[in-house]
């Protein structure tokens, strides 16, 4: 009977045993007996890894999944890649550098190389030098099913390569580009209008770059989200000022019924900004942000006052929303964060929970007693009353609804 293996991890520092010597021989007899093996699993390949463990690597087969990293020895990984490229199902590349990016897609022989089924592509860098040029590979479509693409560093292409072919299966989308990236990306139709029909997730991280034109940086990625908001039922913003653009097209007068968590996590949102995405986005059921203030519609009441507006005009806020992260940081503005807890809780019934991610345990106590005793809960608790719990890793407020018998009322 064959023996079967689900994870094959293997690490070779500075320090692994040279080509002579016993425990390479057995490394060796290990290595090449994998292709002897129909894996079906997944091979990682640590960094820095020695050349000649990588070519034994080289005549594995039936791979799955494969993490590595892409460095001088890319020649033999490429070799790993195009073996298993029909069986290959997720593929996560760190570059520690960018060169020869294209044996990536094409063999020894020039030949395009298809990873047929691969439906994951994660990119990430650790030390890589700046590219030095962007590789451009026409007329090749070489991952024709992808449904995940992760960049967590700049796209590495001059050209579209990635997204050929893939218009009705990619439905995540992690891109972190500049705005050279993103322009030359729109100037392919990636973004086009009704072009990425599956697409569900999208998560925008914009590379830290001189630039001196913001506001045309801002407009192209508000085409771009645009484009592709009507289906999207995730979305997450990273750039704060991409952020602060997208609330004005959220809030407009189109509403966007797919939405169903929206992180902004970087972004200073008011209480009135608060309550208009929570109008716009009727099935919006996670939200994350930062809390600033009350914002124009609300500027002029107290608490109580603002209660009685909510409540009369906008109960229900929101039939859908459950999970509220709010992730202010070093400005925690107690009073504000308190005031809009108690107001959206007050007219959203489902909210079960907020999270306070960046409170330390002590500091979401402090701000807990002040919330209980607070004059705005004396007037909502006859309809929900709040827990703390630190039972996960971040301070997390529940949300507690009282329900009572038909014609009953509080006494």
């Amino acid at each position: 009977m064959m023996p079967s293996l689900n994870n094959i991890q293997i690490r070779a520092h500075d320090d692994a045993p040279n080509r002579d010597c016993a425990q390479y021989r057995q490394l060796h007899t290990l290595v090449r007996g994998l292709t002897r093996i129909p894996l079906s699993s997944h091979l990682w390949l640590g960094h820095p890894c020695k050349q000649y463990i990588i070519e034994d690597c080289a005549a594995v087969c039936n791979l799955t999944a494969l993490t590595c990293v892409w460095d001088a020895n890319c020649a033999s990984l490429a070799r790993i890649m195009h073996t298993n490229a029909d069986s290959l199902l997720e593929l996560r590349i760190v570059f520690a550098s960018f060169t020869r990016l294209e044996q990536l897609v094409i063999d020894v022989r020039g030949n395009p190389v298809i990873y047929t089924h691969l439906a994951t592509l994660v990119f990430s860098e650790k030390g890589a030098d700046p590219m030095a040029y962007l590789p451009v590979l026409e007329m090749i479509t070489p991952f024709p099913r992808l449904k995940v693409f992760r960049s967590l560093t700049k796209y590495p292409f001059g050209d579209d390569t990635v997204f050929r072919g893939n218009n009705s299966s990619l439905e995540d989308l992690y891109l972190m580009a500049d705005y050279k990236i993103i322009k030359m990306l729109s100037g392919h139709g990636v973004f086009a209008r009704g072009r990425l029909k599956s697409l569900r997730k999208l998560m925008v991280a914009d590379c830290i770059v001189e630039i001196d034109n913001v506001d045309a940086v801002i407009d192209t990625y508000m085409v771009i989200i645009g484009n592709v908001l009507p289906g999207l039922q995730q979305l997450r913003a990273i750039d704060a000022d991409i952020s602060d653009a997208l609330i004005a097209t959220l809030t407009g007068k189109v509403q966007y019924e797919n939405l169903q968590l929206l992180s902004l996590y970087c972004t200073f949102l008011t209480l009135t900004d608060i309550v208009r995405l929570l109008k716009s986005l009727p099935n919006l059921r996670i939200l994350a942000n930062r809390i600033s203030g009350l914002g124009t519609d609300f500027r002029k009441a107290n608490a109580l006052g603002i209660a009685g507006v909510l409540r009369t005009q906008y109960n229900p806020l929101n039939r859908s929303f459950k999970r509220w992260h709010i992730t202010n940081t070093a400005h925690f503005p107690e009073n504000f964060v308190i005031a809009s807890i108690l107001l959206i809780a007050d007219v959203c019934p489902c909210l079960e929970s907020i999270l306070l991610n960046s409170q330390t345990a002590d500091a979401a106590m402090q701000t807990f007693k002040k919330l209980v005793g607070s004059k705005l809960y004396a007037d909502c608790k006859d309809r929900f009353t709040v827990l703390l719990s630190h039972a996960s890793k971040r301070p997390t407020i529940h949300i507690k609804r009282v329900y009572r018998p038909s014609g009953a009322t509080a006494t």
